[in-house]
């Protein structure tokens, strides 16, 4: 992932609808 730190902040510090627009982010950066 081109966020993983990010992606694992966001699976432990963030409100869920963000940690998963996060996750997506990561995907899409993923797949560009």
């Amino acid at each position: 992932s081109t966020f993983p730190a990010r992606t694992a902040f966001g699976t432990s510090a963030l409100p869920l609808g963000a940690r998963v627009e996060i996750e997506a982010w990561a995907v899409v950066e993923e797949t560009r």
